[in-house]
C-alpha cells in the first residue's frame, strides 16, 4: 500500500506535566492506491517520570499481556520497573526491588505472560527475578554470595533460557519454569562456556558456546544435560568459528561463521550435523565476505556483505542460491544497514555515492532496489532504529532543518515524513530504544525541557460531538454555543493537534462559520462558531479529521419575525352559487428574508349578506401557519352570486383573496319589471323578464325566446316576444292593451318554465 503524508501545524500535550508543550505538524497518512482518506498520527509523551530537566532513560521496552514494561529512573534516582498502558494513569512504578537504591532491571523477557529479568535488589546482588503483573519477586539466587548477572534471556516454548554465573561452574546455559531454576549443563568445566546469541528454532535452542576444546562452535539444547550438544566443529583447526548473527528463516537457522578456509561466510543449519553447511563462499577464498544483518523477509534471507569486487552491498539468499542484489554505490560499498521487513518489503540504510546514507528499500529485484527519499539534501540523513509497527516503517533521521528527530514511511517519497520535531529548538530530541508494542511504537526522547523521558506515536481514533449539537437560532443570528468535537487517540487519551475540518451545506438552509479547519487543543477538542444564513430550516454540519467516521451537528435556522402576508394560490377563482371552490385558499407568512414564519394564527373572513363563501359552514375560521409558512382554507361559494373579498388577517398583516360566485343552471323565470298596476287603455308600457337559477341569482344565458301572452282575455298587442340579452333579461318594451279591465301577464319559455305577472288595470 502506498501513502500520502502531509502535515499540519500542532501542538501535543504531555498530561504528565503541569506544562503544554508545543510540538510540530501532526501527519495524515493517505493511502494513494485507492485514494482513501488519510490517518492522523503524532506523538505524545506519556508521562515526566522524572519531573523537570532531569531523565528518567527509560529502556529494555517488552510488552506482556498488553501493557509495556520498561526500567526507569524516578525523581528520587533510583532506576526500578515501571510499566504503562500508553495512558498517563496506566504508567507507575511496579516494584521497588532496592529500597535503599536501584535494582536497575535489565534483559526484560516475556515467557507465557510472565516477564522475567535480571535486578538487584541490593541483597543477593543481580539475579534472576519475574514479575506475574502483581507482585515482582526473586526467582533464584543462583551465585548466592555475589550476582549470577542472567542475560541473553530467551523463551523457548514456555521455558526461559539463559546464561548465569553461580560461582561455581563459571558463566553456562541455565534454565527456569519460574520455579524450577536449574544448570542444564556445566559446558565447560572448570570455566565459562559464556554461551551467546541465544534463539528459538522449532523448539530447540541454538546458540554459539566454547567447551574449551573445539573453540566457540554452534551449539543446540533441548533443556536436558544429555540433549546439549555441539552442533558440528566448523572450524576443525585450533580456531574457533564463532556463530554469529544467528538467524532463523522458516525451519533453517542461518548465522555466519569462520571455517578455517573461506573466512567468515554465510553457513545454515537445521540442527544436525551433516545439515550443516556453507551456504556460498561470497568471497572466494580465505578471505572474509562478512555477512551482516541478517534478516528474513518473507522467507527470503536479506544481508549485507563484500564479495571483494563490489564492496559491501545488499545480497540475499533463497533457499538455494546467495546472490547480489544490487551494487547501490558503484565505486564502493553502499554499507546496508539497519535491514528491516516491513509489509514483505526490505527497508534499510544505505550511501550510493551521491545522496550520502539515506533510506532504501527492495523487493529483491535490481531494479526494485530504490533510494526512497534523499531526507538530508545536505549530507547524510543520519537513519537508525527501523522498526516496523503494524505495517509503517518509524526511524530515527536528520534533515537539513529539524534535527535528530522520529520519521515515518510507506516507502514513497511523498510517504516518507517527520513525525513530529519533538525538540523545536535547534537541539535534537534523539528518539532511542525504538520498540513497537501492540500497534503503538515507544520509544525515548528528549524535548529539550523535561530530559529524556517517556513517549509514544499517537494515531486518532474517535471523533465526537462534545456541545453544540440540536441548537436552533433565528435566521441570521449566531448560535448560542459553539460546535465542539473531541479527537481520541488509541488509547482513548485527548489527541492534540490534529487538523479537523467542519463543512456546512453550500445551498438553502446553512450557517457561516469561523473557520472550516480548527486544530484540536489540549484536550482534544477543535470548535467553530457559528452563524445561521439567512434561509429557515434544518441541516447538518459535518466535522471530519482524517479516516475517522465523521460527525453531524443537526442545526436549525427558525424564521425571523412575521414581515409579511403572501398569497400563494387560490385568488381570482369562480365557482357556482352552493359548490366549492376547486382550489383552497393558501397564504404564506414570511419574514424579512422569505422565511416561512410558523405557529401563526391566521383568520380567513368571508362578506356576509351578499355573495361571499363559508368554511366548514361559517363564515371566519382561524388556522395555524405550518413549518414553512403556509396557511390554507377549503371555501365554498354560498347561494348568492356575485364578486366579493374574503380578507386574511394576522398579526398587523392583511390581505384579499378575490372570488366570483356564479349562477347555477336556469331554474326558474321572473318578472324583473312588472308592469304597471293602472295604465290606460291604448297606452304603451314595458315589461322586463330575467332567468333566475334556483337561489334566485339572474343567469346569464342569452337569445333565449321569451314568449308574452295574457292569462285571460285578448286585447295584448306589441312585441310579443322577445329574446335575451347576454345578462339573461328580456325587455318588452311597447306592450299596449286596448280594452278596459283587469289583467295578468303570462312569460313563458320554450321549455315550459312560465311566470305571471301582479295584476294591471286597464282604464
Amino acid at each position: 500500500m502506498k501513502f500520502m503524508i502531509r502535515s499540519w501545524v500542532r501542538r501535543l500535550f504531555s498530561t504528565g506535566s503541569a506544562r503544554t508543550i508545543r510540538r510540530s505538524p501532526a501527519l495524515q497518512v493517505e493511502a494513494l492506491e485507492d485514494r482513501t482518506t488519510p490517518s492522523v498520527v503524532g506523538v505524545k509523551m506519556i508521562q515526566d517520570i522524572a519531573p523537570g530537566a532531569g531523565a528518567s532513560n527509560p529502556a529494555h521496552f517488552t510488552e506482556v499481556n498488553g501493557v509495556v514494561y520498561f526500567a526507569a529512573t524516578d525523581a528520587s534516582g533510583d532506576r526500578e520497573l515501571w510499566r504503562t498502558d500508553g495512558t498517563t494513569a496506566g504508567t507507575y512504578r511496579v516494584a521497588d526491588i532496592n529500597p535503599s537504591g536501584s535494582s536497575n532491571p535489565r534483559y526484560l523477557t516475556n515467557v507465557n505472560g510472565t516477564l522475567y529479568f535480571s535486578a538487584n535488589d541490593g541483597t543477593n546482588g543481580r539475579e534472576l527475578w519475574k514479575f506475574d503483573g502483581t507482585t515482582a519477586s526473586l526467582v533464584k539466587d543462583i551465585h548466592g554470595n555475589g550476582s549470577s548477572d542472567p542475560r541473553w534471556l530467551v523463551d523457548v516454548n514456555g521455558t526461559l533460557f539463559f546464561t548465569a554465573e553461580d560461582g561455581t561452574s563459571g558463566r553456562e546455559l541455565w534454565k527456569s519454569d519460574g520455579t524450577n531454576t536449574v544448570l542444564v549443563e556445566d559446558i565447560r568445566a572448570g570455566g565459562s562456556s559464556d554461551p551467546r546469541y541465544l534463539v528459538n528454532l522449532n523448539g530447540t535452542l541454538f546458540f554459539s558456546a566454547d567447551n574449551g576444546g573445539l573453540g566457540r562452535e554452534l551449539w543446540r539444547s533441548d533443556g536436558t544435560e544429555d540433549g546439549t550438544k555441539v552442533v558440528k566443529d566448523i572450524n576443525s583447526t585450533i580456531q574457533s568459528s564463532a556463530p554469529d548473527w544467528l538467524t532463523v528463516v522458516g525451519g533453517t537457522l542461518f548465522f555466519t561463521a569462520e571455517d578455517g578456509s573461506h573466512g567468515r561466510e554465510l553457513w545454515k543449519s537445521d540442527g544436525t550435523e551433516g545439515g550443516t553447511v556453507l551456504v556460498g563462499d561470497i568471497l572466494i577464498g580465505p578471505s572474509a565476505s562478512s555477512p551482516q544483518g541478517l534478516t528474513n523477509v518473507n522467507g527470503t534471507l536479506f544481508f549485507s556483505a563484500s564479495d571483494g569486487t563490489n564492496g559491501r552491498e545488499l545480497w540475499k539468499f533463497d533457499g538455494t542460491t546467495a546472490s547480489l542484489v544490487k551494487d547501490i554505490h558503484g565505486n564502493g560499498g553502499s554499507y546496508p544497514a539497519w535491514l528491516t521487513q516491513v509489509n514483505g518489503m526490505l527497508f534499510f540504510v544505505a550511501d550510493d555515492g551521491t545522496h550520502g546514507r539515506e533510506l532504501w528499500r527492495s523487493n529483491g529485484a535490481s531494479d526494485g532496489t530504490v533510494l526512497v527519499k534523499d531526507i538530508n539534501s545536505t549530507g547524510n540523513a543520519g537513519l537508525m532504529y527501523l522498526s516496523n509497527v503494524n505495517g509503517t516503517l518509524f526511524f530515527v533521521a536528520e534533515d537539513d532543518t529539524h534535527g535528530i528527530e522520529l520519521w515515518m514511511s510507506d516507502g514513497t517519497t511523498s510517504g516518507t515524513a517527520l513525525v513530529s520535531d519533538i525538540r523545536e529548538d535547534i537541539g535534537n530530541s534523539n528518539p532511542v530504544r525504538l520498540t513497537p508494542a501492540g500497534g503503538t511504537l515507544f520509544f525515548a526522547a528528549d524535548d529539550g525541557s523535561q530530559g529524556v523521558e517517556l513517549w509514544r506515536t499517537a494515531v486518532a481514533t474517535s471523533l465526537t460531538i462534545t456541545s453544540g449539537n440540536n441548537q436552533s437560532t433565528t435566521v441570521g443570528t449566531a448560535f448560542s454555543s459553539p460546535l465542539q468535537v473531541q479527537v481520541l487517540d488509541q488509547f482513548a487519551e485527548p489527541m492534540e493537534g490534529v487538523p479537523v475540518a467542519f463543512t456546512a451545506p453550500s445551498s438553502g438552509a446553512s450557517a457561516t462559520l469561523s473557520s472550516s479547519t480548527e486544530t484540536t487543543d489540549v484536550n482534544g477538542h477543535a470548535q467553530v462558531t457559528a452563524t445561521a444564513n439567512t434561509v429557515a430550516g434544518s441541516y447538518q454540519v459535518q466535522a471530519t479529521a482524517g479516516s475517522l467516521t465523521g460527525v453531524q451537528f443537526n442545526l436549525t435556522n427558525s424564521p425571523a419575525a412575521s414581515a409579511g402576508l403572501q398569497i400563494v394560490s387560490g385568488n381570482h377563482q369562480s365557482t357556482t352559487v352552493g359548490t366549492p371552490f376547486s382550489n383552497p385558499l393558501v397564504v404564506r407568512l414570511v419574514d424579512q428574508y422569505g422565511n416561512g414564519v410558523d405557529n401563526a394564527s391566521v383568520t380567513f373572513t368571508a362578506p356576509t349578506g351578499g355573495p361571499g363563501a363559508l368554511f366548514g359552514g361559517i363564515n371566519a375560521i382561524t388556522v395555524t401557519t405550518d413549518n414553512n409558512g403556509y396557511a390554507q382554507v377549503l371555501a365554498q361559494a354560498n347561494v348568492v352570486a356575485g364578486n366579493y373579498q374574503v380578507t386574511v388577517t394576522t398579526g398587523s398583516h392583511t390581505i384579499h383573496f378575490d372570488l366570483h360566485n356564479t349562477a347555477g343552471s336556469m331554474a326558474q323565470v321572473v318578472f324583473r319589471l312588472q308592469p304597471p298596476l293602472e295604465v290606460n287603455a291604448g297606452q304603451p308600457f314595458r315589461v322586463q323578464v330575467q332567468l333566475r337559477d334556483q337561489f334566485g341569482n339572474a343567469v346569464r344565458l342569452p337569445n333565449v325566446a321569451i314568449r308574452l301572452s295574457l292569462r285571460a282575455g285578448s286585447g295584448l298587442s306589441g312585441t310579443l316576444v322577445e329574446r335575451t340579452s347576454i345578462y339573461g333579461l328580456a325587455t318588452f318594451g311597447d306592450l299596449v292593451l286596448s280594452t278596459p279591465g283587469r289583467y295578468r301577464l303570462v312569460a313563458r319559455l320554450g321549455n315550459g318554465l312560465q311566470v305571471i305577472s301582479r295584476a294591471i288595470t286597464v282604464i
